[in-house]
């Protein structure tokens, strides 16, 4: 364009560039104007994207929080388990000597309650066997007296 101010008069030109160079300038300055506007798009977007980040971050925190309580209540709550297993083996084990005892104090029970028998049958038999006596002995003194 400014090749054909050869046949344009001098303020024609300068006119002419002038035109040319404030178009340029509204170019640019439009050009600049939408960078400015994809600027702060992609600032705005970043910033959220940003904040996401965060809240994501918090999120995770709050759930390895979480998870981490849980996990100790469940090693607590085992631990009790283990006590509680414990505890009822050893109850077990008491209950079976007990039963044991048990048992033996019913074998000795049985045998004494047998001796007992045995002494009381022994001593009926006696006690009869003196009473035959104390009457033979009645009837012969009866007998001597009269």
């Amino acid at each position: 364009m400014i090749a054909q101010s050869g046949h344009m008069s001098s303020g024609e030109a300068e006119r002419e560039l002038w035109r040319q160079t404030r178009k340029y300038i509204n170019e640019y300055e439009d050009r600049a104007a939408e960078l400015q506007l994809d600027f702060r798009r992609e600032r705005s977007a970043l910033e959220s994207a940003a904040n996401r980040q965060k809240q994501t971050q918090q999120e995770a925190s709050k759930q390895k929080q979480h998870t981490e309580t849980v996990g100790q209540k469940c090693n607590e709550q085992h631990i009790q388990l283990l006590d509680l297993r414990k505890q009822s083996q050893i109850a077990s084990l008491e209950a079976a000597r007990l039963n044991q005892q048990l048992q033996l104090l019913q074998k000795d029970v049985q045998g004494k309650v047998q001796i007992q028998k045995q002494s009381r049958d022994t001593y009926a038999a006696h006690l009869k066997e003196q009473k035959s006596v104390l009457e033979e002995y009645t009837a012969y003194c009866n007998a001597v007296s009269d």
